[in-house]
């Protein structure tokens, strides 16, 4: 797959989590990240551009690459 097929696919799915979920589920899993680790399993990544990104991580607007709205909902990459 492309990397733009996987970014459609990502925008997509952050769009469905935004709408049907708060950002963090009472379990403190946060679905953005849970999406945007599914991507970067999928893509190559020779030159290490999204190292900064990390499951473990409740926040994803501090990573690279990862744009968020001033409410700290991922808006774009």
């Amino acid at each position: 797959m492309e990397i733009k097929e996987h970014v459609f696919g990502l925008l997509v799915m952050l769009a469905w989590l935004n709408v049907s979920y708060a950002t963090l589920s009472p379990s403190g899993v946060n679905y953005e990240v849970v999406a945007l680790m599914a991507i970067k399993q999928d893509i190559k990544d020779p030159h290490n551009v999204l190292d900064s990104w990390d499951f473990s991580s409740v926040d994803p607007c501090s990573w690279r690459m990862v744009t968020c709205t001033s409410d700290g909902s991922v808006f774009a990459l």
